[in-house]
């Protein structure tokens, strides 16, 4: 499934906004939302972490130095707590001139500035953090995931970096194994998730990125195992059960799909992603009243798409209802005028309705995008014919020699094309290349062949008298 609806909490700038600023999600009923809870612990956390190494450096300060830095630090964090912003950055922007080697101060200034959303001026302040503090775990978290939005490829080594100095702590491989997912590294993506997994295995956002990584390595199974496991800690995750949607389809478990996709419209009924998988397995069950009646329904709740189009004149061709069909996959080239294998079939079905000069029309569309369609080309070649373009038809007829042994019927075709241009000749000479390729045959055609052989050898004799 393409679409799924998605709890706020999911929204990634909502999950990088709590962690960074502490803010604590609650009522949300996405997995996520734990995971941002939870995460948000860990600039809390860092901030803690980075004060203890910073304070043995203010402890060295004398004096009035001393008690002054002191005094800014608690006005500083004061004013985070308040979410006065600006005021932090004024407070420890001075802190930081006046002691700009202590890493705790450059790392609460990025923290004010991230709360500002200026994320250029945070992500400075996190580097001087860790410029002046390797160990600080913490300002490599932030400012990894300063650059996540951004940059998710500059966020892997800070994050790499903070997962290193913060081994325990799950949710630092949580993000890191979501900053290299973004930037295509599935391989380690899973190595991260599995990490934070072993650190918190009832991180249902852990198993979600686990079972993503799975299902692009087309290990289905195991990806089916990893949703499960969220959907036991978040029943109501929407995204956790779309994702175990996709694990069964991929492995054409279809009876448990069917139920999930039963159990995910129940509480989103005008999903239509979901309607168009469960009409894809109906079509696939031969039910085709039944699919038809979830493509309406996905239909209802927004515009078709070219894959629900498709489908739907798939299924209406099984029903041999041509006229919705031709309706279907005409909206369906609307949508793909560059897609030849459509244009191709639906001059097939134009054939079918005995529209031949709409068939004419798409056919050559389909050539023209797709010159090497044989199968388009036998289809023009018999819609010209039916259309009785007799010249048109003999001169497919010869392309198609080129690209293959003419099929056996060809030659009477040919035969015909030649006996109603009135070329004697060369149509028995066809007509007898086809009953010598179909000696003993006892159709109409072989019957047709035979009699105007005999009829125009006749004509030619009695026209020499």
């Amino acid at each position: 499934m393409k679409a799924r609806p998605e709890c706020a909490a999911w929204n990634a700038a909502a999950v990088f906004a709590g962690i960074l600023m502490g803010i604590a999600f609650s009522g949300t009923t996405c997995a996520s939302s734990g995971a941002a809870t939870r995460a948000a612990t860990v600039a809390a956390a860092g901030q803690d972490q980075a004060a203890n190494v910073s304070r043995k450096k203010v402890t060295e300060v004398e004096g009035a130095e001393e008690a002054e830095a002191k005094q800014l630090l608690k006005t500083g964090a004061t004013q985070l707590q308040n979410k006065d912003f600006s005021g932090a950055v004024e407070t420890f922007e001075f802190y930081t001139d006046k002691f700009p080697d202590d890493a705790f101060g450059h790392f609460q200034l990025g923290y004010a500035y991230t709360g500002l959303g200026n994320s250029d001026r945070a992500e400075d302040e996190y580097r001087q953090a860790t410029e002046v503090d390797p160990n600080m775990g913490a300002a490599f978290l932030n400012l990894g995931l300063t650059l996540l939005e951004k940059d998710p490829g500059e966020a892997v080594e800070p994050l790499r970096e903070a997962a290193e100095l913060m081994p325990k702590d799950a949710r630092v491989e949580l993000r890191l194994g979501d900053a290299l997912e973004r930037t295509g590294q599935t391989a380690p993506a899973i190595e991260a998730f599995r990490a934070s997994i072993a650190n918190d295995k009832n991180n249902p956002e852990a198993h979600v990125g686990l079972a993503r990584g799975l299902l692009k390595m087309n290990d289905a199974p195991g990806a089916e195992t990893e949703f499960r496991a969220a959907l036991a800690i978040q029943p109501t995750c929407s995204a956790c059960r779309g994702g175990l949607i996709d694990s069964l389809l991929a492995q054409k478990k279809a009876v448990e799909a069917k139920a999930e996709l039963t159990k995910f419209l129940e509480l989103h009924p005008g999903d239509p992603a979901a309607r168009l998988d469960l009409a894809r397995l109906f079509a696939q069950e031969d039910d085709n009243s039944e699919a038809i009646e979830q493509l309406d329904k996905a239909a209802a709740a927004g515009a078709e798409t070219l894959e629900s189009l498709k489908l739907r004149a798939t299924v209406l061709l099984q029903m041999k209802d041509y006229n919705q069909a031709a309706a279907a996959m005409e909206k369906a080239a609307a949508l793909a005028p560059k897609d030849g294998d459509l244009r191709a079939s639906l001059g097939h079905v134009e054939l079918q309705r005995k529209d031949y000069a709409a068939a004419q029309r798409y056919l050559v569309e389909a050539l023209q995008l797709q010159p090497q369609n044989v199968d388009a080309l036998k289809d023009l070649l018999t819609a010209e014919y039916l259309a009785k373009n007799y010249p048109s038809t003999l001169k497919l007829l010869d392309e198609l020699a080129k690209r293959e042994t003419p099929p056996i019927g060809s030659w009477f075709i040919r035969g015909a094309c030649y006996d109603k241009l009135g070329q004697k000749p060369e149509a028995i000479t066809a007509y007898k290349k086809y009953l010598e390729l179909n000696a003993g045959a006892s159709n109409d055609e072989y019957f047709e062949a035979s009699s105007r052989v005999r009829a125009l050898e006749r004509d030619l004799q009695n026209k020499r008298k």
